[in-house]
């Protein structure tokens, strides 16, 4: 997400932001915020029984405040998670699963796709 300034500010709800369900699950909810930002997922999911499939991911990603000029691997942020989803032939049902990252462990949960 690379933005621009055309006023010179832009308001707080609208800066880019990391964490939480915006990605770096690990880390608390917009715990990261700035002008750019550059967030990446790989996801694993795989069937463990008719019903039930393991999800794990791993998750990295930084806030900038110039993306083409500041970004660099070594300033990615990462977090990692494992989730057991519930399912049918159609949609998930629901989830349980934790989240983690240097500083924090997150546990998630969601019933019929709400989370």
């Amino acid at each position: 997400e690379d933005r621009t300034l055309d006023s010179g500010t832009i308001p707080l709800p609208d800066l880019a932001v990391l964490g939480g369900e915006r990605g770096l699950a690990g880390f608390e909810p917009r715990r990261f915020h700035d002008v750019d930002m550059a967030a990446g997922r790989l996801t694993y999911i795989f069937p463990v029984g008719k019903h039930f499939e393991l999800d794990t991911h791993t998750e990295a990603g930084g806030v900038y405040g110039d993306l083409w000029s500041d970004a660099r691997l070594s300033t990615l942020r990462h977090s990692y998670g494992i989730a057991l989803r519930a399912r049918d032939e159609r949609s998930v049902l629901g989830l349980v699963g934790v989240d983690w990252s240097a500083e924090a462990w997150r546990i998630r949960y969601s019933f019929g796709g709400v989370e």
